[in-house]
């Protein structure tokens, strides 16, 4: 629902802009001014490392990730609920 909207965004390191969107249960992800997206599936409900990790351009399923992707995960999560 548009009243439960919450948006934060994050300057990154390297001057990219992060956008991360919480209309509960989906997290929407976009670095802004590329086009690039992920959405979180309704099923998780939960903003992941991974789920940044690869709007970063990693690829989740073959290499790491820095550990600050997850802790920025984790404070998108906590701060946004």
């Amino acid at each position: 629902m548009a009243e439960d909207l919450k948006v934060r965004r994050e300057r990154l390191a390297d001057g990219c802009v992060l956008r991360v969107t919480l209309d509960d249960p989906y997290w929407v992800c976009e670095l802004e001014g590329t086009g690039e997206t992920v959405v979180s599936g309704s099923d998780s409900g939960r903003l992941t490392g991974a789920m940044l990790a690869d709007l970063l351009g990693y690829d989740v399923a073959h290499e790491e990730w820095p550990t600050w992707i997850d802790d920025l995960a984790a404070t998108f999560e906590r701060d946004m609920r």
